[in-house]
């Protein structure tokens, strides 16, 4: 399943969130966790413009063009 807008801009900043959050967390001797990390890109990606939120969903959509070509008998089944 192609990814969309949000979990593309999630990749994109998770490693730098990780890499703070374990910066602080080495401090006081915290385990980085996963659902801090997902809180702090949530409201990252509620903040950012317009600009950037087409950016990823133009980035999705050519995902999704291109796992059609990929997968053409795939059909989503959850």
């Amino acid at each position: 399943r192609p990814p969309n807008a949000f979990m593309l801009y999630r990749s994109t900043k998770v490693k730098e969130i990780v890499a703070s959050q374990a910066a602080k967390a080495t401090h006081h001797r915290e385990k980085v966790q996963q659902q801090t990390v997902s809180v702090i890109i949530g409201q990252m990606w509620q903040g950012e413009s317009a600009d950037v939120k087409d950016h990823f969903s133009r980035l999705a959509n050519q995902k999704k063009v291109e796992h059609k070509l990929e997968n053409p008998d795939y059909h989503f089944r959850p």
